[in-house]
């Protein structure tokens, strides 16, 4: 911006493009990339200039640039003070994190009621083994092996039945509403 004649700039800060989920890219260039940026100029006048001539416009400068072709887009903020942005950039930063911390704290639970019902089958496991193993024991003590099994029987699957009710449509309704008396009646009217 100084070397186009916009100067001096008194602070500059460009906020950095977060990366989502879906869009990582596999790139080779690790260079930042940015949504937006502030600068804040000495005067406001040159602060008006600036965004008039720079708006929509490609950044340019030597061919190798990596920033040669992207367009900017400036504005001029009347009446925005510094102390502002740096205030919602906080707060943006703080909710960001908590939303984080937040996700963080329901997977750790979610990890949690899953490694229990891990820890549940391996006891429901052992509980089945043990009580075929006494079994098996009893069975010997009392002279019946020919009776055991060889392979322990697995508990069958529990089906539930769930009763289904009958939809009833509006057709329906209305012949429960109209008595036999009031039916016998109107079909002989129509």
């Amino acid at each position: 911006m100084e070397k186009r004649g916009f100067g001096p700039i008194r602070k500059v800060f460009f906020a950095p493009l977060l990366p989502t989920n879906s869009s990582i890219p596999r790139r080779s260039n690790k260079r930042k990339l940015y949504s937006e940026g502030w600068i804040e100029f000495e005067s406001k006048k040159t602060a008006r200039l600036a965004a008039e001539a720079m708006n929509a416009r490609p950044l340019g400068g030597p061919k190798g640039m990596y920033y040669r072709d992207d367009v900017i887009n400036m504005r001029y903020l009347s009446g925005f003070k510094w102390a502002d942005l740096m205030e919602t950039v906080q707060r943006e930063r703080s909710e960001r994190e908590s939303k984080q911390r937040m996700a963080d704290i329901r997977a750790k639970k979610e990890e949690k009621v899953f490694l229990a019902g891990v820890e549940a089958g391996r006891r429901l496991d052992g509980i089945t083994q043990k009580n075929e193993e006494k079994r098996k024991r009893k069975a010997e003590a009392e002279g019946k092996t020919e009776g055991v099994d060889a392979e322990p029987k697995m508990p069958a699957a529990v089906r539930r039945r769930f009763v289904q009710n009958n939809v009833v449509t509006a057709a329906d309704r209305d012949e429960k509403a109209i008595g036999n008396e009031a039916k016998r009646v109107l079909g002989k009217i129509f």
